[in-house]
């Protein structure tokens, strides 16, 4: 199983209500305008690392998008409000659903979260969830 069908099948687990696209940003931003929102952004993976020991390791860094539309004119408060929403709806269910799915993933302690600005001429706010996965298999 690649990471891309190991997220996808968590996400669709997690929130199965939200959407799930992989693409590159700048083609996101594209096809934001006609998807249905929420959603969940998996932006297309251009870092990681392979560790060589007694075999090789593959980590890959994730940056998971899970955003909502916003009203257009809106102020800090009304998408921190959106935020404490999209923590509760799919942030926390997610990563309940990753450490649930030991089989998937080798278990992590940390996932790191950003607050970027709207980046789709949708208006959207979004948390960006970023993590180290590792896959249990090995190469």
């Amino acid at each position: 199983m690649t990471i891309l069908e190991a997220i996808k099948e968590i996400c669709n687990t997690a929130v199965p209500t939200w959407k799930l696209y992989f693409d590159d940003r700048q083609l996101m931003n594209v096809k934001a305008d006609s998807s249905p929102f929420p959603l969940i952004f998996f932006e297309e993976y251009r870092q990681g690392n392979y560790r060589i020991k007694y075999f090789i390791e593959k980590t890959t860094l994730v940056e998971l998008y899970f955003c909502k539309l916003c009203p257009m004119h809106n102020n800090g408060t009304e998408r921190e409000h959106l935020r404490v929403q999209i923590e509760a709806e799919a942030i926390m269910p997610f990563i309940r659903e990753f450490k649930r799915r030991s089989d998937l993933f080798e278990d992590i302690s940390e996932f790191k979260f950003f607050t970027p600005p709207p980046r789709f001429d949708a208006n959207e706010a979004s948390i960006m969830l970023q993590f180290n996965a590792k896959l249990v298999q090995c190469i």
